[in-house]
């Protein structure tokens, strides 16, 4: 009867562990597709306001982070940042310039969760239980999102 109680009790822990696997790995995605909208939002906006400013490095630097693959993205929106720096030294618009960095601060925040989500999940990942069970083998491992969203 106890082996039986103790056989229950581990298969509900483990139960439990791959449901939070599981949890944590759909937040990733959430979090990553939001981070993809904020990211594609910014590069809108700085286009828009390379146009504006006759600025072409600061179109080609946000069409390129548009149309960046997964594995260029970061290097794409970090030269969308550093071309934006150099813009604010040209006369720009304070209401188009006031756009920009509210769709930056969006774009901070949502990669700040995303990269939380990333850091939880790789936690409960290389915990000793999931990591012995292979709880999460099947699925790929998540990336963190560095990028630089100062523009000042």
């Amino acid at each position: 009867m106890i082996v039986v109680a103790v056989g229950v009790l581990c298969a509900l822990y483990v139960t439990w562990l791959a449901a939070r696997l599981s949890r944590l790995n759909a937040r990733v995605k959430a979090t990553a597709s939001a981070l993809s909208v904020a990211a594609n939002r910014r590069a809108c906006v700085a286009i828009e306001l390379g146009e504006d400013l006759k600025e072409e490095s600061v179109r080609a630097a946000a069409h390129a982070a548009l149309v960046a693959s997964d594995d260029r993205q970061i290097a794409a929106e970090n030269d969308l940042t550093r071309a934006l720096r150099k813009a604010r030294g040209h006369t720009i618009d304070p209401d188009a310039w006031g756009q920009l960095e509210a769709v930056n601060r969006r774009l901070a925040v949502a990669r700040q969760m995303h990269n939380d989500a990333v850091r939880d999940t790789l936690a409960l990942r290389g915990a000793r239980t999931p990591r012995g069970l292979r709880l999460a083998s099947h699925l790929p491992r998540p990336q963190y999102f560095d990028i630089d969203t100062d523009l000042s």
